[in-house]
């Protein structure tokens, strides 16, 4: 993507970049939130598997970049994507 942008007169490295986005899950059940079922206490997070999900920490990547490939940057994901054809776009 760098080198694309670099053809086009942008510098690849002020106008693209990957961004680490973490979170901690839901901080606020990490007391736990018991139900009581079949006479015995159970935490939530094992009855539902929303809450499991929204208590455990996450990473996400995003990938920055101009408005002006994202066409470009599209077909290029599209490409990479189909199992038949690894070959990347260059235009």
């Amino acid at each position: 993507m760098q080198t694309h942008l670099e053809r086009r007169g942008l510098s690849g490295r002020s106008y693209a970049a990957l961004r680490p986005i973490w979170s901690r899950g839901y901080t606020t059940y990490q007391q736990g939130i018991h139900m009581h079922l079949d006479n015995r206490l159970v935490d939530i997070k094992d009855i539902s598997p929303l809450v499991n999900t929204l208590s455990q920490p996450s990473e996400r990547i995003w990938l920055l970049y101009p408005r002006e490939i994202q066409s470009w940057l599209k077909a290029l994901w599209e490409r990479y994507s189909t199992p038949t054809d690894r070959s990347l776009p260059t235009a």
